[in-house]
């Protein structure tokens, strides 16, 4: 029987930050794949230029049956799986090429929002079931986020899959103030990993 093909990408440093945990979790998995799957993954830039083109070369050259895009969230106190991407993109920071984007719509002429297309509940149920703080947010904000899952949503096949999992930041990652929530990686990938079980089964 054919491994079902899932493909897990999570986002380099960025914002003078030192670490990401979305690719902590991702070398975690690539270094220890999840039994019963054919996995691939991969390091989206924190650009706008360039992190839509380097994940649809990966969804092309993979051909996943399911995608689990990873990320960064200073503010959540908990890990969170998004239910619905934005047809909108604004630039409150720069991203790594030191671009500010102005609110727009990301693609003209299509749909002002679209929804995860997995299990969002189980896939939160899961993880809390692995002692992970996890719960769900109606949306993945308008940074590259948003924009990732909202250009994957789009350019999906009726027969895949795709979801966003934000994650709060590290202990000690540069870029982390004072009071904000933080959550080592070993958790935040025990919850990636319950979700992978979940929506594979």
């Amino acid at each position: 029987m054919t491994k079902p093909r899932v493909l897990v990408t999570g986002f380099m440093p960025f914002g003078g930050s030192n670490d990401n945990p979305s690719m902590r979790v991702v070398e975690g998995l690539a270094a220890d794949p999840p039994p019963g799957i054919e996995l691939s993954t991969g390091l989206l830039p924190v650009t706008w230029a360039g992190s839509w083109p380097v994940l649809s070369e990966l969804m092309g050259q993979h051909r996943p049956d399911l995608i689990l895009l990873l990320g960064q969230s200073g503010k959540r106190p908990r890990i969170t799986v998004e239910r619905f991407a934005l047809n909108f993109a604004q630039g409150r920071i720069p991203d790594n090429d030191g671009v500010s984007r102005e609110p727009s719509t990301l693609v003209d002429g299509a749909p002002l929002a679209l929804s995860s297309s997995i299990d969002v509940d189980a896939v939160v149920e899961a993880m809390q079931a692995a002692d992970a703080p996890a719960g769900s947010s109606h949306e993945a904000g308008t940074f590259l986020c948003n924009a990732v899952l909202y250009q994957t949503l789009l350019h999906t096949a009726p027969s895949q899959r795709a979801g966003f999992i934000h994650m709060p930041m590290l202990p000690g990652q540069d870029g982390v103030h004072d009071g904000e929530p933080t959550l080592d990686a070993a958790t935040s990938e025990r919850a990636v990993r319950a979700a992978v079980s979940t929506l594979i089964t």
